[in-house]
C-alpha cells in the first residue's frame, strides 16, 4: 500500500479530514527513512492545537503530527512549541509558506487572512525571516539548522522581497517550483542530502552564510533594517495557550479492516475504525433483527444481523444491541457499503419505495432530538441528549460528552448532503460521514479529537452551537 494510501487510511479510522499538508513533506524536501512514514497534517477546527500520532502501522514507523487550525486564523498566532523553546514562526507563516493547501474552501480561507497583512508588512516579514535564517546557520551545530535555514526560510525572504503577492502555498507549494536561482537550488539539495544522511558539512554552512550575504548586497538590505524588522514583526506575534496532550499510539492490530471483513462476510460495512468494527450481514430469523459481538484481538466486531425482507419503515428492537430509532431501510440507503449482489439489490429496490425528502426531514427531526433530548421515550434518546449530558459536563468524561454531538453532526451532513444532491452518500471503501462545507468538516475534526480525550468541554460547546444553528437557524 502506498505511503499516500497508509496516511488516509489512518486519518480516517481516526475521523480526521485535512485540508492539506505541511513542513517538509509539503515542500518536497522530505527525507524519511524506508520503514517509517513521517507526515506533518493540516485540519480544521475550532481553535489551533497540536497533535500527535505515532507508532506503527502495515510495517511502517508512523510520526503524523497534526496541526488544528480555527477556520478563521489569525496571522499571527505563533506555531506550538513546547517550552523552552521559542515559537519562531507564526500559523500565518506556515499556512503560507511551508504548507500545501489541497481543499479550495480552505484556498479561499488563507487568502482572506492574508487580505488583512499589508504590503509593507510583507516586506517587514521577509528580513524577519532573514534574521532568523542568519541565527540559525550562525549557531548551526547540527545538519537540521543549516536545512532550516537554506531551506524553509531563505526561499521565501527573497519571494516577498520580489513578490509579495504571492502565496506559496496555494500557487506554488513545492520548494523548486519557488526558488529559480541555480545557486540556491544547488544549496538546497546538498543541504537536504546533508540531512538526510546526518552529515554537519562545515563547507557548506560557509557557502549558506555568503550566500545570505550576497542576497543582503543585491537588495541593499542593512543589518539595522534587518534589526528593524524582526523587532516590529516579534511584537505581533500572539502567544496562544496551547495545551500539549500525550501522543494518539496506534498499534499493529492482531488484523487489519480488510482481513475482518473477508473473515466475517458481511453484506454491508457499516462503520470501520481504529478500535470496532460495524457490519451487517443477512441472519436466520426471519422478523427479527439482532446484535452479535466479535473480537479480533483488541478490535470489537459488532454485527447486525437483519432479515432478507422487512417493510421500509421497520424500525427493529435489535436483540443485544441497542434501540434503533430510524428505519433500518435508512441505515442501509445512508450509512452501508453493500458488498454482496443481495445487498446491492435491496438497497436498489429500497432507494425505489422510499422518498429521499422523508429522509431528510427525519435526519433533522433526529439531530434536534439528541441536541434538546425531546423525543419520544422509547428511542432512549434523552438521557444521552446534548442538553442532558452537558448539565452533567463536569462528572462526565469528554468523550461521553461528545457522543451527542457526533449524532447530531452525523445526522445533519448526511441531511445536507441529500437535500443538496437529491441523491444517498456514496461510498468508495468505507462508510464516512460526508463532508459538506469547511465549518461541517470542522465539527467532526473536534468531535473525533474528543473520543480520543483530547478535547475540551469549552470548545466542544462551540461545536453545539454551530450544530445547533444548522438545525434552527440561530
Amino acid at each position: 500500500m502506498e505511503k499516500e494510501n497508509i496516511i488516509q487510511e489512518i486519518l480516517e479510522l481516526f475521523s480526521l479530514v485535512p485540508f492539506g499538508i505541511y513542513g517538509s513533506e509539503a515542500r518536497g524536501v522530505a527525507t524519511p527513512k524506508p520503514y517509517e512514514i513521517d507526515s506533518n497534517i493540516l485540519i480544521s477546527g475550532f481553535d489551533y492545537g497540536k497533535y500527535l500520532i505515532e507508532g506503527k502501522w502495515r510495517n511502517y514507523d508512523i510520526h503524523f503530527t497534526l496541526l488544528k487550525i480555527p477556520i478563521v486564523p489569525d496571522f499571527w498566532v505563533s506555531y506550538p512549541t513546547v517550552p523552552p523553546q521559542e515559537p519562531f514562526l507564526t500559523i500565518g507563516m506556515v499556512l503560507t509558506f511551508h504548507s500545501a493547501i489541497h481543499n479550495d474552501e480552505w484556498k479561499y480561507i488563507i487568502v482572506s487572512m492574508l487580505s488583512d497583512i499589508s504590503y509593507e508588512e510583507r516586506q517587514e516579514i521577509a528580513l524577519y525571516l532573514l534574521a532568523v535564517a542568519e541565527r540559525f546557520l550562525e549557531r548551526a551545530k547540527r545538519p537540521k539548522d543549516i536545512t532550516r535555514a537554506i531551506v524553509d526560510l531563505v526561499p521565501y525572504v527573497e519571494l516577498w522581497i520580489t513578490n509579495p503577492d504571492i502565496i506559496p502555498s496555494i500557487e506554488n507549494p513545492d520548494i523548486y517550483s519557488v526558488v529559480t536561482n541555480e545557486r540556491l537550488i544547488e544549496l538546497i539539495e546538498r543541504a537536504v542530502e546533508r540531512k538526510r544522511e546526518n552529515v554537519f558539512d562545515v563547507e557548506l554552512l560557509k557557502e549558506c552564510k555568503n550566500y545570505i550575504e550576497d542576497l543582503k548586497l543585491q537588495y541593499t538590505i542593512t543589518d539595522g533594517e534587518i534589526k528593524e524588522a524582526e523587532t516590529k514583526v516579534k511584537k505581533k506575534f500572539i502567544h496562544y495557550p496551547y495545551t500539549f496532550y500525550d501522543p494518539i499510539i496506534i498499534n499493529e492490530p492482531k488484523k487489519y479492516p480488510e482481513e475482518i471483513i473477508e473473515q466475517y462476510q458481511p453484506d454491508y460495512i457499516l462503520a470501520v475504525g481504529y478500535h470496532d468494527i460495524d457490519l451487517i450481514k443477512f441472519g436466520e430469523k426471519k422478523y427479527l433483527a439482532y446484535v452479535e459481538q466479535y473480537w479480533e484481538g483488541k478490535t470489537r466486531i459488532d454485527m447486525l444481523y437483519i432479515p432478507e425482507e422487512f417493510d421500509p419503515r421497520y424500525m427493529p428492537i435489535v436483540v443485544g444491541g441497542k434501540p434503533f430509532f430510524q428505519p433500518l431501510s435508512y441505515l442501509i440507503l445512508t450509512s452501508t457499503v453493500p458488498v454482496s449482489e443481495k445487498a446491492l439489490a435491496l438497497r436498489k429496490l429500497l432507494e425505489e419505495k422510499i422518498d429521499i425528502r422523508d429522509v431528510v426531514r427525519y435526519y433533522y427531526i433526529l439531530a434536534e432530538w439528541w441536541y434538546f433530548g425531546n423525543a419520544p421515550e422509547e428511542y432512549d434518546i434523552n438521557r444521552k441528549s446534548w442538553i442532558k449530558r452537558y448539565s452533567r459536563r463536569f462528572e462526565l468524561p469528554i468523550q461521553k460528552l461528545s457522543v451527542p454531538l457526533h449524532r447530531m453532526h452525523e445526522f445533519i451532513s448526511k441531511a445536507i448532503y441529500m437535500e443538496k444532491t437529491g441523491t444517498y452518500p456514496e461510498y468508495e471503501q468505507y462508510p464516512t460521514i460526508p463532508q459538506i462545507d469547511y465549518e461541517l468538516t470542522a465539527c467532526g475534526n473536534e468531535i473525533s479529537l474528543a473520543f480520543l480525550g483530547r478535547n475540551s468541554t469549552e470548545t466542544l460547546t462551540k461545536v453545539a452551537e454551530s450544530l445547533r444553528y444548522c438545525i434552527l437557524g440561530y
